[in-house]
């Protein structure tokens, strides 16, 4: 996933600068670096939410240069991501501004909110990932962080209650000082 992720950081890179190499070389600094590649060669879900957010801010980006049904892809990505980890949501901000405002380039509109309810729509369905937590948990699997039987183990789960709530990045960012 991570290398998913590098390769799609190139790939927007070259297209916002039209340098394909110096991208590439961000690209592969980007995937060695020593808050990624970590992440990359374990089983966790950050390198997951790399790709999911890179991916969500491609389409955004190729949407707002003319194929804005790719905004749709954009909001479902983010809505995914947001069932694998919390973090991919402050790749909304910039897809959102990319949706909303005009390109800023002759001839270019943006339908702004008009698209918001059909995104709205496909962030939630992305979200419908949680459904599966509650169907699998009753199956019994032998690995299981958390019960999901009530309302308020849902809503532990939703918020990261057992791994220190929604706040533990700024708390413990691998991206601050070791």
């Amino acid at each position: 996933a991570a290398a998913g992720a590098a390769g799609l950081l190139a790939a927007l890179l070259a297209r916002l600068t039209g340098r394909v190499a110096v991208s590439a070389g961000v690209a592969v600094a980007f995937a060695f670096s020593r808050n990624v590649w970590p992440v990359a060669v374990t089983t966790e879900v950050y390198a997951l939410n790399l790709l999911v957010t890179v991916a969500a801010l491609a389409a955004a980006v190729v949407a707002r240069d003319g194929r804005p049904h790719l905004f749709l892809l954009a909001a479902y990505l983010l809505g995914l991501g947001t069932a694998n980890h919390p973090f991919v949501l402050l790749a909304g901000v910039p897809v959102l501004a990319l949706a909303l405002w005009p390109a800023g380039r002759p001839g270019r509109t943006s339908a702004g909110a008009g698209r918001l309810l059909p995104m709205a729509g496909l962030f939630l369905l992305g979200l419908t990932a949680y459904v599966y937590l509650p169907v699998r948990w009753s199956a019994g699997p032998e690995m299981n962080w958390g019960g999901i039987r009530s309302l308020g183990e849902i809503w532990d789960h939703l918020t990261r209650s057992q791994y220190g709530g929604l706040g533990e990045a700024s708390a413990a960012s691998s991206f601050g000082v070791r």
